[in-house]
């Protein structure tokens, strides 16, 4: 018996036992067979080649956007480190200009003042004034030990601080100390 053009899904023979010398059929039988496809062909299958399509595509999407964002966060900081020198550099030149503010930086740098505060928060995590005046108390705690022979106004407006008071005040706030008295600890 030779079974052949069966399809998938069920499918319905009928078997004969002939008689040879006389042509006449001596039983006859009925058969249904189901014929299952290979599991690679199933629906199951297809739903889980699909399945696996969509993982590969979203996870491609992911690869890609991830690479993406990579190589811009590497721009930006490229950008972000080249500013950062150009304020650095800035702020130690004109740190003892009383006329040092954020109009001047965005000017220098050709920036807006928006982005200029965006760059201090992402670099510095503070804002323009608050870095330039840290910048001024760690300068004039050098020079309140480096040179012993100016006295505490004269550093305070080398520095562009308005007033000795004020200076004292931010100091005294900083440092927890008077300048007088950081000069004298220190001293020793």
């Amino acid at each position: 018996i030779r079974l052949m053009n069966l399809r998938y899904g069920t499918n319905h023979l009928e078997l004969q036992v002939l008689d040879r010398q006389t042509d006449s059929v001596l039983t006859s039988r009925s058969l249904t067979i189901r014929v299952r496809p290979p599991f690679y062909i199933s629906w199951p299958a297809i739903v889980f080649y699909v399945l696996l399509l969509i993982a590969a595509i979203v996870w491609g999407i992911y690869y890609v956007r991830k690479r993406f964002r990579q190589a811009l966060k590497k721009q930006e900081m490229e950008q972000y480190n080249e500013i950062r020198l150009q304020i650095d550099n800035y702020i130690e030149k004109h740190m003892n200009d009383a006329e040092l503010d954020i109009a001047q930086l965005c000017k220098q740098l050709g920036i807006g003042r928006t982005r200029l505060f965006q760059v201090f928060q992402h670099v510095y995590a503070t804002s323009p004034q608050q870095l330039i005046a840290e910048r001024r108390l760690q300068r004039a705690a050098q020079w309140l030990i480096s040179r012993p022979q100016c006295n505490i106004s004269e550093i305070a407006y080398d520095l562009g601080f308005q007033s000795p008071k004020y200076f004292s005040h931010c100091f005294k706030e900083r440092y927890g100390t008077t300048p007088s008295n950081y000069r004298k600890t220190k001293a020793k």
